[in-house]
């Protein structure tokens, strides 16, 4: 089954956006380098940023991925 990270983060973003602990999450965009690397670039409000290797990780592990690097 092919997952659509993009459509994940999004989803996620929003999710994240409901709750105390993550409620200055801005936007959670996916990116693809040219070497195939794929990060989840997470934005928050006032300007701070965090990038996370999200690269061979399914749709679950990749959301686990982003909640353990934000503390969630």
């Amino acid at each position: 089954m092919y997952e659509n990270k993009r459509e994940i983060l999004n989803a996620l973003c929003h999710v994240l956006k409901l709750t105390s602990n993550a409620a200055d999450v801005e936007s959670i965009s996916y990116e693809k380098t040219d070497g195939g690397m794929e990060y989840a670039n997470v934005l928050f409000e006032g300007g701070g940023k965090r990038k996370i290797n999200i690269s061979m990780d399914s749709g679950t592990v990749m959301i686990r991925d982003v909640m353990q690097n934000l503390g969630c």
